[in-house]
């Protein structure tokens, strides 16, 4: 909606909110990476968990350069940057990670994949509101790559169908479902689109 805060044209106080909680959960994806990196049992679980740290720490840094050059220019607006505010559902609370990081083998792989699928989707919605509501151009860029992908899984789109559409090399979509299938404890593609079209991503 085109509210008054939105009025300098550059970003509303949606997008602001956007980063802020994006922040907060890709803050959270890389202590799950880190304690994973410790705890964890299972090889492929490491694996994951070095990737999603990769991914987690460049879109950390497009959303804090944001904030810290948007977030400026707006310092009329009032100083919402308490994470307590926007400890959204899919956010672990302190005990959960505490809990968390005192499980090893087996016991920690299967509760941090649970984790890990419940920040996805929690960046999912916070996507999805952010291309219904924001209007800043790099963070809707940001959510697009969250939310499209999966949406193309979710109409059965090869890689190659997924570029096309998306303006994204071959290579690029693979990286991309690569990451996104894991992260949703999805085993292919089929699982993924089935998650997708109940998420309400894919529209018949």
């Amino acid at each position: 909606g085109a509210d008054a805060q939105g009025s300098d044209g550059d970003h509303t106080a949606t997008d602001r909110e956007f980063a802020q909680q994006l922040l907060n959960n890709h803050q959270q994806v890389l202590q799950l990476a880190s304690m994973a990196s410790q705890n964890a049992e299972k090889p492929n679980v490491k694996a994951l968990a070095a990737q999603l740290q990769q991914q987690a720490k460049s879109q950390l840094d497009a959303v804090t350069s944001w904030l810290g050059s948007a977030a400026g220019r707006q310092s009329g607006s009032a100083p919402e940057d308490d994470a307590d505010q926007t400890d959204g559902r899919g956010l672990q609370t302190q005990q959960q990670l505490q809990q968390l990081s005192q499980l090893r083998g087996a016991a920690f792989d299967a509760q941090w994949r649970q984790a890990m699928v419940s920040l996805q989707q929690n960046a999912v919605q916070l996507a999805q509101t952010e291309l219904e509501e924001g209007s800043a151009k790099q963070l809707r860029d940001l959510a697009e790559r969250e939310v499209e992908v999966l949406a193309c899984l979710g109409e059965g789109l090869s890689n190659a169908q997924i570029g096309a559409r998306l303006h994204l090399s071959e290579a690029t979509v693979k990286g991309y479902v690569s990451r996104v299938l894991p992260k949703l404890n999805c085993a292919n593609r089929v699982q993924a689109g089935l998650l997708a079209y109940e998420a309400g991503l894919v529209r018949r």
